[in-house]
């Protein structure tokens, strides 16, 4: 039987659920399910085993001994440390390939028959199209510098980022301005084993269609401090793209990262978001989409087989956000409810439908 910091080697048989790969090895005539990350399907790997489950482990790649022909070197420096991304280690098109498979595998299993799962819509780019960004906050323990990225996989000790390829590139021009900003009027960062500190989060909301911003500060305190009302007047001035400064309140002592109650500081409340013919309205707190032009194909592709099969349908857009689907299906549609549980989406809603003159929308 296999032992935990025993060295095995495994062939990936194919990627599951949560971006594992999967690899069987025979125990008394029983197939052993190992699950290991950062590989591809197809590679060959040497392979140390790091937890022991009573018919399956959990292992970590020690030298992969023949690459898939699907591995491509990541084009994010980081990779290997940040738990931001799982696949850069995979050409995109074979991603798609595997989750269509995952997904087919998932609801066959569930339906118990055969189900048939179309292509997946391509992304029209796989840089820079994420749109909202929420990265944790830190300190150095004795030099006292800020550290703002995301964590290292399965663990919340931060990965600093100076460079991330999968946002816009001014969202790592403003990070820099902050972290040396931060320094220069005294903030204190949050540290989540004592609960002391106050900066938790920085969040951006960024509009593809016209590039304007919106940054929030997420503090542990019920007010806004001086140092933090420092720190957003001095970004707000710094870029002409931000168009609005928010805080958050969050005291809670756990990983939920926005608290109940905003409080817009400078500029706007909202930003503007174009897709096709419709012009959305998006709060910090509203969900939206984080990739637009992928929302698009989306879009069009949900219209294009309401119009095939429906004449002048009657829509319920259930857990609507802003409106985003309703409001772009309005025009197929001879009535749409948006059904909404968070007033400022609701609000957005509402906004959007004046500004597009859309009359047969209810939210």
């Amino acid at each position: 039987m296999f032992k935990i910091g025993d060295t095995v080697e495994l062939n990936i048989e194919k990627l599951v659920y949560e971006g594992y790969g999967l690899a069987r090895k025979k125990i008394n005539g029983l197939d052993f399910i190992f699950f290991v990350e950062n590989v591809c399907d197809e590679d060959v790997i040497s392979a140390e085993i790091i937890k022991i489950k009573k018919t399956f482990a959990f292992a970590k790649v020690k030298e992969i001994l023949t690459p898939s022909s699907s591995r491509i070197k990541p084009f994010c420096p980081l990779h290997n440390v940040c738990g931001g991304c799982q696949w850069q280690h995979i050409s995109y098109p074979h991603q798609m390939e595997v989750k269509q498979n995952i997904v087919k595998e998932i609801l066959s299993k569930s339906l118990n028959r055969d189900i048939k799962v179309e292509k997946i819509l391509l992304s029209p780019k796989n840089r820079e199209f994420r749109h909202k960004i929420q990265m944790p906050i830190a300190q150095t323990k004795n030099s006292k510098r800020f550290l703002i990225g995301y964590y290292k996989k399965q663990s919340h000790e931060i990965v600093n980022i100076k460079y991330c390829p999968i946002q816009p590139h001014i969202i790592d021009d403003i990070t820099d301005k902050i972290r040396i900003a931060a320094s220069k009027f005294n903030v204190i960062a949050y540290d989540e084993n004592i609960h002391n500190g106050e900066l938790r989060h920085v969040v951006f909301r960024i509009s593809n269609d016209n590039k304007n911003i919106l940054v929030c500060f997420i503090v542990n305190n019920n007010k806004i401090s001086k140092p933090i009302n420092s720190l957003s007047r001095y970004i707000f001035n710094e870029f002409d793209s931000i168009n609005g400064v928010s805080v958050n309140f969050n005291t809670s002592k756990n990983n939920v990262i926005l608290g109940e109650e905003t409080q817009n500081i400078l500029g706007d409340a909202t930003y503007e978001e174009k897709i096709g013919d419709i012009t959305y309205i998006i709060s910090l707190d509203s969900f939206f989409q984080i990739n637009p032009e992928s929302f698009k194909n989306i879009l069009d592709k949900v219209k294009e087989l309401i119009s095939e099969r429906i004449k002048n349908p009657e829509i319920l857009d259930a857990y609507a956000g802003v409106g985003s689907f309703g409001l772009y299906l309005s025009d197929i549609a001879k009535n749409v409810v948006c059904a909404e549980i968070v007033k400022n989406a609701c609000k957005n809603a509402k906004q959007a439908c004046k500004i597009n003159n859309i009359k047969n929308v209810q939210v």
